[in-house]
C-alpha cells in the first residue's frame, strides 16, 4: 500500500515538474513573440519614416527643377 502511494507521489511530482517546465517554455515563447511583433512594428515605422523623407526630398528636388 505505502509503496503504491509513494509511486503515486513521485509520478505526481514528475507531472508537476513537466507542467512547470512547459509553462516556462510557453511564457518564453509568448515573450519572444511579443518582442518580435514590437520590433517588426518599429522596423515598419522606421521604413515608413525613411520613405516619407525620401519622397519629400524628391518633391523638393522637383520643385527646384520647376523654378
Amino acid at each position: 500500500g505505502s509503496w503504491e502511494l509513494q509511486r503515486c507521489r513521485e509520478e505526481n511530482q514528475e507531472l508537476r515538474d513537466a507542467i512547470r517546465q512547459s509553462n516556462q517554455i510557453l511564457r518564453e515563447v509568448s515573450e519572444r513573440l511579443l518582442h518580435f511583433q514590437a520590433s517588426q512594428r518599429e522596423e515598419k515605422e522606421f521604413l515608413m519614416a525613411k520613405f516619407q523623407e525620401a519622397r519629400k526630398l524628391v518633391e523638393e528636388l522637383g520643385l527646384v527643377k520647376l523654378e
